[in-house]
């Protein structure tokens, strides 16, 4: 709900700020009053939803694998879509997107990183042809099943910069204050039909309050654009794999390349 609150405030805000200035009849704010009460409305939404109180969930009984990886997280999102390919081939060509593959990604990037540029950090840049996972620095974490991979990374709150994670076990122990930590996976669920169900699914935890206050505002401005992202990937990866011979199907190997 936080999110909705926020991007629909702010569309009341910017719908009713010219009316303010100058009421425009047709748009049936007639007069400053009128437009006064609805971008009061706007605003209203909007630092409620900014502001609103940050949950955490615990998952009890641990089915998946990034359930073991980070069982208790305070944000998180899951898209999924139907792809005709093997499971070990859907997990493997994530993991090895290129960035030209993912469509509108230095776009959405590029408003993901803006509290970077604000701050006048320096972006990370990605580009060529180095898998994707590869350039934002992620590492593997563990997995037994070979239709699900997870992978980690983490990030401060108070630089906006994302921190390197060299091994599993620093991403386990990581609890760096003011910070977040990133548990994200993939997983294919075969259908029975020469299609499988790929999901991915993102997770985050924050190591302390005011890092879960602090994302919490960050996450509730650029959430849509990372479903965007992510639902691109999914996209890329159904355009590598789907049709190609079961050969050319076969899986990467199990680290990222």
């Amino acid at each position: 709900m936080p999110i909705w609150m926020v991007h629909v405030g702010f569309v009341i805000l910017v719908a009713g700020l010219p009316s303010l200035i100058r009421p425009w009849r047709r748009s049936g704010l007639r007069t400053r009053r009128a437009a006064l009460r609805v971008t009061g409305v706007g605003v209203l939404l909007l630092v409620a939803g900014l502001n609103w109180p940050v949950g955490s969930h615990t998952v009890d009984d641990p089915v998946l694998q990034l359930d073991r990886s980070m069982p208790t997280y305070h944000f998180n999102e899951v898209h999924g879509r139907t792809i005709a390919a093997p499971d070990t081939a859907v997990v493997a060509a994530f993991a090895d997107l290129r960035p030209p593959e993912i469509k509108l990604l230095r776009t959405l990037m590029s408003l993901r990183n803006l509290p970077m540029r604000l701050l006048g950090k320096p972006e990370p840049d990605f580009g060529g042809e180095v898998p994707m996972l590869r350039q934002m620095g992620v590492v593997e974490l563990p997995s037994d099943d070979p239709a699900e991979r997870v992978f980690g990374m983490a990030m401060s709150m108070a630089t906006m910069v994302d921190i390197p994670i060299a091994t599993p076990a620093e991403f386990a122990a990581f609890d760096r204050p003011s910070c977040v930590r990133v548990a994200f996976n993939i997983r294919a669920t075969d259908r029975g039909d020469g299609r499988v169900e790929a999901v991915t699914e993102t997770r985050i935890q924050a190591t302390d309050a005011a890092a879960a206050r602090k994302f919490a505002r960050y996450w509730r401005v650029i959430q849509p654009g990372s479903a965007v992202i992510r639902l691109s990937m999914l996209a890329a990866v159904a355009e590598r794999v789907e049709g190609l011979p079961t050969a050319l199907q076969a899986p990467a190997g199990r680290h990222l390349q």
